[in-house]
C-alpha cells in the first residue's frame, strides 16, 4: 500500500493477467489492518472483473456468439437453397425460364429452346454421314426450315412509362 495522505492509503492491482473474456471474474480478497497499540481489523474486499464491451452493457462475446450464430443460418439457408436448386433437372430449370418469358409476353432465348428431333439426329451422326458422301441435313429436309421468331409485341405492358 502506498499512503497518499494522512490515513489514507492507495494499492493498483493489475487484472491484465485475469482471462474474463467468457464471464465475469470475481477475485476475493482480505485487508488485515494492524497497528501497534490498537486492535486488528479485517476488511473484506471483492473485485468484480467485467466482460470486454463491445457496446455499453453489451460484451463481445455474446456479441461474436450472436453474428456467428446469424452467419450459420444464413449459410446452411443457402447450402440448403443451392443443394435443392441443383437437385432440379436442368430440362425442368429451362422450361421454367422458358414459362416465365412467355407469362412476361417476351421471346425466348435461344438458350432456352431444345433442339428438334431431326436436329440432334443431325448433330449426332451427321458427320458421319457425310463421310458416306450424304447430307444428312438434305434428307430430313432441315436445310429449309428455319426456326420460327415470335414478333416482339408493340402493345404497351402496363405500369408507367
Amino acid at each position: 500500500f502506498n499512503m497518499t495522505s494522512n490515513g489514507i492509503y492507495e494499492y493498483s492491482f493489475s487484472t491484465s493477467d485475469i482471462e474474463a473474456f467468457f464471464a465475469a471474474q470475481v477475485i476475493n480478497g482480505e485487508i488485515i489492518i494492524t497497528k501497534d497499540n490498537f486492535t486488528s481489523q479485517t476488511v473484506s474486499v471483492n473485485i468484480l472483473i467485467n466482460m470486454t464491451e463491445i457496446f455499453p452493457g453489451f460484451p463481445m462475446f455474446y456479441f461474436l456468439m450472436i453474428i456467428g450464430a446469424l452467419v450459420a443460418v444464413v449459410g446452411s439457408l443457402v447450402a440448403y437453397r443451392q443443394i435443392q436448386r441443383a437437385r432440379i433437372p436442368t430440362f425442368v430449370k429451362k422450361a421454367s425460364a422458358m414459362k416465365k418469358e412467355i407469362k412476361g409476353r417476351k421471346s425466348i432465348s435461344e438458350s432456352l429452346l431444345y433442339p428438334s428431333k431431326e436436329e440432334y439426329i443431325v448433330k449426332k451422326l451427321g458427320d458421319k454421314w457425310n463421310m458416306l458422301g450424304l447430307s444428312l441435313e438434305s434428307i430430313l429436309g432441315l436445310e429449309d426450315k428455319k426456326r420460327k421468331k415470335i414478333p416482339e409485341s408493340s402493345e404497351s405492358k402496363g405500369g408507367a412509362e
